[in-house]
């Protein structure tokens, strides 16, 4: 399944999508004039009587309305919506839940039609349990409207008939287990920190690449200011090293050797929206594969073994990405 990032339309069909508000099609039956600002490929699944859409917020939610509205290309396809679970913690840090009465119902909703609901309270995340009848042709259509807003970096969308996603919200707790690709979408929505986001204080830093198992919380980088120079050390060899300040981030080249002799590297750092720092250890391919060839080494071959060891960088395309490291704040020791 893929996503497909559409502009904003003005609907004549539902619910108009207002800027920031949460709008999302599934299904390719979801007529374009929808005001649908994502759409995925396939609809509600059927299996084991309907398909689970968790949409998580980023933090809380005030969440004025909530529409469902089924679309179908052929107007046979309909949909039932079987559950609708809204959760909120309360003073005591207890988990509950409400139901949101109004989405479900024992109708099938038909092409055109919806339900909804106005509970003008608190959340953090929504479950919803709908099953499409005509799985090729029964679309959904989610409308979410909320007092903050709900830009694509405030939600995530995960559903049980596939391991894709929608929204570019990710739980930054759970940095254990990323995946390159939420890495690489990290970098991409990072932001240039600023020297006092960084001077004065440790990090706690974890490494992912291709090779191995990813070393979480593998060592610390505290961050200094020398008189206008952003410098940082780490707790595995103390030497400290200066970045820069480049367009995409703070950069701090690394120099290595191997058979094709000296070459560097550069850790490339961001910024992430929940205010840890994400970074790529990058390489320009180009100049290391002429390196290389003049050193002796075939190009295609020394390609070939470059490509498939590295990641495709997010910031500049002329570079490969040798590893990720991801910087969680930390205390720092008192002197």
């Amino acid at each position: 399944m893929r996503i497909f990032i559409l502009g904003l339309f003005a609907s004549c069909l539902a619910q108009a999508a207002v800027a920031n508000d949460l709008s999302v099609g599934f299904g390719t039956s979801i007529p374009k004039e929808s005001g649908a600002s994502i759409i995925e490929k396939s609809g509600p699944s059927r299996a084991t009587g309907g398909e689970r859409f968790t949409i998580s917020f980023r933090g809380y939610k005030t969440i004025t309305s909530v529409r469902l509205t089924d679309y179908s290309a052929s107007h046979q396809g309909k949909l039932l919506v079987r559950s609708a679970l809204a959760f909120y913690v309360d003073s005591n840090n207890n988990v509950n839940q409400v139901q949101l009465q109004g989405l479900t119902s024992t109708d099938l909703l038909a092409d055109g039609h919806f339900v909804e609901v106005t509970p003008n309270a608190t959340y953090y995340e929504i479950q919803l349990i709908v099953e499409g009848f005509s799985n090729s042709d029964a679309a959904m259509l989610l409308q979410i409207g909320s007092v903050e807003g709900i830009p694509t970096t405030d939600f995530v969308i995960k559903r049980t008939s596939s391991s894709e996603v929608a929204g570019g919200f990710l739980d930054e707790s759970d940095y254990a287990n990323f995946s390159i690709g939420e890495l690489a979408n990290l970098m991409k929505s990072g932001t240039h920190p600023a020297i006092e986001d960084l001077a004065g204080h440790s990090f706690v830093c974890s490494i992912y690449a291709k090779s191995g198992a990813p070393q979480i919380d593998f060592k610390t980088r505290t961050w200094y200011n020398n008189n206008g120079a952003l410098q940082s050390s780490t707790n595995l060899d103390g030497t400290l090293a200066t970045w820069s300040p480049t367009q995409e981030g703070w950069s701090m080249p690394i120099v290595n050797k191997n058979g094709c002799g000296q070459y560097t590297t550069n850790n490339l750092i961001r910024k992430t929206a929940g205010g840890n720092m994400v970074s790529e250890v990058e390489i320009n391919r180009y100049n290391y594969l002429v390196q290389c060839a003049n050193a002796g080494y075939d190009w295609n071959a020394q390609a070939a073994q470059l490509d498939s060891e590295t990641y495709p960088a997010v910031v500049n395309p002329a570079y490969r990405v040798l590893s990720y490291e991801f910087c969680r704040p930390a205390v720092l020791p008192n002197p």
